[in-house]
């Protein structure tokens, strides 16, 4: 009977202790397949799936586990909306960018040249961490609250920044050096190196707006970090100035306390909302210089080889082109062309426009006569750093001279991105291949927290 009971509590005991096995922390299920050689994977988590080629699965399982670890700690300590299920897409190859980005939604873009620069900091000098931290936090604040208008970049990435840091300090205290593969500690590298940025002014102006998100979140609790975002978008939603959420934050609280909190938002204001400086006349094109990283991607339809061909102003070459999640600067355009003329060129060959998907053009720059050769070679034209999203349009409008031919290089091995028109005007497909129009472009540095941190 004895031996019984022991056997029928040893298996209760078991079977209890399978139970919170999977009940403690989040759930691991690793698939894997290969198709024509190339092996993918994920890795799937409650709140996260990391979809990954050529990395590692164990770095993979610890993306999955940063993922969903931030996801519940900045909905549960911040207050702040998360997407249900984040999908983070890691690939690593010698001809990637190193970057990270997201779309805005739910995802989340994670590019690698080399396996060295999975190593924790010191060695690779890439922020895998932190720049999983600070995508997630941008990814929570987009849910949260689409930014306004009127919100400045500074407190918008202050924030982000502080959050970031933030969950560096939760990953640390869940998994310590298990964090990370190699083994890394990180326990100095958030909210520890956070103050001391903070405290001696490094990275500008979101840097001291991100001291004002902690000095909220440490003097009124962090909870009120997303209430007060949600304040905000509904007093932008009812076209109401951003001063009015304090009111509306505490209503029966304290007056002690609301008098304290209108004194922090008081001294916040002037990084919080941009005002507007006079009127202008129109609102400029033209896009603030930022530092770049110095490492731009080049966007091309062509394969290098084609056929030089005579075009008019009436039908002017239109090349599309798109970038991936974010803002970013067009930093050079390169245009395969030639140039004939029966006598001595002067001024301009071409205007080089920048136009949206839908060809209502957004900016322009003259492209000199004397850049173009006879013979037919690559003319690179530097750009003032213009932004752009999405898909946008290149054209090459030729300036008409007497006795004068411009001509684009066409590359007749593919279609479908390429057209012809004036710019401001219709344009209709170009039937004949894709125009030999190239771009670079870059992003900002701090937008990049793979590559830069304060």
């Amino acid at each position: 009977m004895i031996r019984y009971c022991l056997a029928i509590t040893l298996y209760l005991f078991v079977a209890a202790a399978a139970v919170v096995g999977q009940s403690v922390g989040p759930r691991s299920d690793t698939k894997s397949g290969s198709k024509n050689g190339v092996t993918s994977a994920e890795t799937v988590r409650e709140r996260a799936i990391v979809r990954f080629d050529g990395v590692p699965a164990e770095y993979a399982e610890a993306m999955a586990n940063i993922c969903d670890s931030v996801s519940r700690f900045l909905q549960q300590e911040f207050n702040l909306d998360v997407p249900d299920r984040v999908t983070l897409a890691a690939d690593l190859k010698k001809d990637n960018r190193t970057a990270i980005s997201n779309n805005g939604l739910n995802e989340i873009r994670l590019t690698l040249e080399r396996a060295a620069q999975l190593k924790s900091p010191p060695s690779s000098r890439v922020l895998n961490v932190y720049g999983i931290c600070s995508e997630m936090a941008d990814l929570a604040l987009r849910k949260t609250l689409t930014k306004p208008e009127w919100m400045t970049d500074d407190a918008w990435q202050g924030l982000r920044y502080y959050l970031a840091s933030e969950s560096m300090d939760q990953l640390n205290l869940l998994y310590a050096r298990k964090l990370w593969p190699d083994g890394h500690d990180y326990s100095a590298e958030g909210v520890t190196l956070f103050r001391s940025r903070v405290r001696g002014g490094h990275g500008g102006g979101f840097v001291r707006a991100a001291g004002d998100w902690q000095e909220l979140s440490n003097n009124y609790g962090r909870a009120t970090v997303g209430s007060l975002l949600r304040e905000f978008r509904k007093a932008d939603a009812e076209k109401r100035e951003p001063a009015s959420a304090m009111k509306a934050l505490q209503p029966g609280g304290r007056s002690r306390t609301r008098s304290k909190l209108q004194r922090w938002y008081s001294n916040f204001e002037p990084r919080l909302v941009q005002r507007a400086k006079g009127n202008s006349g129109g609102k400029s094109t033209r896009s603030r210089q930022v530092s770049l990283t110095g490492a731009p991607i080049t966007l091309k339809n062509d394969d290098g080889r084609g056929e030089l061909q005579f075009i008019t102003e009436d039908a002017a070459p239109a090349a599309l082109f798109e970038v991936e999640y974010g803002e970013w600067r067009l930093t050079r355009v390169a245009i395969f062309a030639a140039m004939e003329s029966t006598s001595r060129v002067s001024g301009d060959a071409a205007k080089v426009w920048l136009c949206d998907r839908d060809m209502k053009p957004i900016q322009s720059w003259s492209l000199p006569a004397r850049s173009i050769s006879t013979g037919g070679d690559w003319v690179k034209l530097k750009l003032d750093q213009p932004a752009v999203s999405g898909q946008f349009v290149i054209c090459v409008e030729p300036v008409v001279q007497d006795g004068t031919t411009l001509k684009v290089g066409v590359d007749d091995s593919s279609k479908g991105r390429s057209a012809i028109g004036k710019v401001g005007g219709a344009f209709k497909p170009f039937a004949a291949g894709q125009w030999m129009i190239r771009v670079e472009a870059d992003t900002d540095r701090t937008t990049n927290p793979l590559l830069w941190r304060p």
